[in-house]
């Protein structure tokens, strides 16, 4: 019966820890999107006033891939 209710209670220690974990990782991706759509808005700013090129984009903005900036800034910033 002890053996049982120590099964019992390692099991609800991992299913919350694995619950944990998910949150976490959740709330590091939200982060990480909400942090590349605020540099993504500055970044079309940017281009919108002509102070910088698309290279100079490209250099402050490193984790802006070729689509990204291509694609998208351009495209942004020609519209709007």
């Amino acid at each position: 019966m002890i053996a049982l209710f120590d099964q019992e209670k390692v099991f609800d220690i991992y299913v919350k820890s694995e619950v944990k974990e998910a949150v976490d990782k959740a709330v590091k991706k939200t982060e990480k999107n909400t942090a590349m759509k605020t540099e993504k808005n500055t970044a079309i700013k940017l281009l919108k006033t002509g102070k910088f090129s698309i290279d100079e984009i490209r250099d402050i903005f490193p984790g802006f891939d070729d689509d990204d900036i291509l694609n998208n800034l351009l495209y942004y910033s020609m519209h709007f």
